[in-house]
């Protein structure tokens, strides 16, 4: 054991998957909260990807499994509704994204919250019919 703890490369290797794992770790934390909302996930995902994009061994496989990993996911959710979620936020609105696709121009914006309406309003009963009401989080 002793020969564990001064050998320089294990704590190198260690300070390496630190730097991997810590912000899933946060990350995780934070999407465990109790009034945790749909926009901030999507930009917790924005952010992960960012931060692992900007590491020097960006190249490392470690790392290229994480970035897999969190597309992976993203491509399995409901991207519409976080979407949504985001530009819905009036303190964020649509800075995140990239206005010169068509989706998040105003056209694209009506489109996304008609299908969005569409969707769920077919879960709606008949007699209440109510219109849908974002609450902020």
């Amino acid at each position: 054991m002793i020969t564990l703890i001064k050998n320089t490369a294990f704590w190198y290797a260690l300070a390496h998957m630190k730097t991997h794992l810590e912000p899933l770790a946060i990350a995780t934390n934070f999407a465990q909260a109790t009034f945790y909302c749909l926009d901030q996930i999507l930009l917790t995902f924005r952010s992960l990807i960012a931060y692992y994009l900007k590491l020097p061994d960006v190249s490392d496989p470690g790392v290229q499994a994480i970035i897999a990993s969190i597309e992976k996911q993203w491509d399995k959710a409901d991207q519409e509704i976080f979407i949504a979620a985001v530009i819905l936020n009036p303190f964020i609105k649509i800075t995140p994204f990239n206005t010169s696709v068509s989706l998040f121009m105003n056209m694209g914006i009506f489109n996304l919250m008609k299908y969005l309406y569409t969707h769920f309003s077919r879960f709606l009963s008949p007699q209440l019919n109510l219109p849908l009401i974002v609450q902020p989080c």
